[in-house]
C-alpha cells in the first residue's frame, strides 16, 4: 500500500477518527435532527390537512352563497309575480269604478239634460203659448166687433 501512497497506520487513525466522529455527531445530530424533520413533516401534514379543510369550507361556503342567491332570485321572483298580479287586481278595480263613476256620470248629465229638455219644452209651450194669445188678440182686434171681441176674449181665458 505504500506503493500507492497510502500508510496503515493513518488509514487506521483516519478510519477511526473518521467512525468517532460520526459516532458523535450521530449521538449529538441524529435526535435533534430526527426531530426537526418530524417536526417539519408535522408542519407541512398539518398545512396539507388545513389547505384541505380552507378548500372544503371555501366550497361549502360558495355552496351556501348559491343557494342563498338561489334562494334570493326566487323570492325575488315571488314578489314580481305577486306585486304584478297584485297591481292587475288594483288596476280591474280601478277600472271598474272608473267605469262605474263614468256611468254614474252620463246617468246624471241624461237626467239634467232631460230635465232641461222638459223645463225648455214648457218654458217654450208657455211663451208659445203667449204668443199665439197676443197674435190672436191682435188678428181678433181687427177682425171681430166689439161685442165679438169680449166673447173671444172670455172663450179664450177659459182656455
Amino acid at each position: 500500500m505504500e506503493a500507492l501512497g497510502l500508510n496503515l497506520r493513518d488509514f487506521i487513525y483516519q478510519l477511526l477518527n473518521f467512525i468517532l466522529l460520526f459516532a458523535g455527531l450521530y449521538y449529538l445530530l441524529h435526535k435533534p435532527i430526527i426531530n426537526l424533520i418530524d417536526s417539519r413533516r408535522k408542519e407541512v401534514k398539518d398545512s396539507l390537512e388545513m389547505a384541505e379543510k380552507v378548500r372544503k369550507d371555501a366550497a361549502e361556503s360558495e355552496q351556501r352563497q348559491k343557494e342563498m342567491l338561489t334562494a334570493a332570485q326566487k323570492e325575488a321572483t315571488d314578489l314580481l309575480s305577486q306585486a304584478k298580479e297584485q297591481s292587475k287586481t288594483l288596476a280591474a278595480q280601478l277600472q271598474a269604478q272608473a267605469e262605474k263613476k263614468a256611468e254614474a256620470i252620463l246617468t246624471k248629465a241624461e237626467q239634467e239634460i232631460a230635465a232641461e229638455k222638459t223645463r225648455l219644452k214648457e218654458e217654450l209651450r208657455g211663451d208659445l203659448a203667449d204668443m199665439v194669445i197676443r197674435a190672436s188678440e191682435k188678428i181678433l182686434r181687427h177682425e171681430v166687433e166689439k161685442g165679438e171681441k169680449d166673447n173671444v176674449h172670455k172663450i179664450l181665458t177659459e182656455l
